[in-house]
């Protein structure tokens, strides 16, 4: 029995773990370990010969060789990811946002910015007409000149 006012052991005494990343570690290094042996056992079915009555080699557990070496393959694989991951050190987490604080939109300038409107684009000049267009003078066709928007008598080498 204690005296009042002593201090005692606490009643729940936390167990000390490992940091996450030390296990993390840890459970890659064993990963590592069974992807070496794994892919060894493979590597060994494959050559694993049964001779024939011929004097060839019958490879029967090649299909489980080749299995063995992939999945040997997927553990390292994974055995590295986890590795690096527990040396990689944890964020210090989201720190709580003061009451009262309200977020702001962000201008680089200061101030927001009106979009500057667009001046209309001035439509295309119509096609020329499809009709022949012939010559007062000569009567000859005349041919459209786009750049002055008029037709063009080759003829009698003037605009009409």
């Amino acid at each position: 029995m204690q005296a009042p006012g002593s201090a005692g052991p606490p009643a729940y005494a936390p167990q000390v773990r490992p940091p996450r990343s030390q296990a993390t570690q840890k459970i890659g290094a064993v990963l590592l370990f069974f992807a070496i042996i794994v892919a060894g056992v493979g590597g060994a079915l494959l050559d694993y010969c049964v001779p024939d009555g011929y004097g060839f080699c019958y490879y029967p557990d090649a299909g489980a060789g080749w299995g063995l070496i992939g999945l040997g393959i997927v553990l390292l694989i994974v055995a590295i990811v986890l590795m690096v991951v527990g040396r990689v050190q944890p964020s210090p987490g989201v720190q709580p946002i003061p009451p009262g604080y309200q977020s702001q939109p962000y201008y680089p300038t200061g101030v927001p910015q009106a979009y500057p409107a667009y001046a209309p684009v001035a439509p295309p000049p119509p096609p020329p007409p499809l009709l022949l267009q012939r010559c007062g003078t000569c009567g000859q066709p005349t041919t459209f000149i786009a750049q002055y928007g008029r037709y063009y008598c080759y003829g009698c080498r003037q605009y009409t």
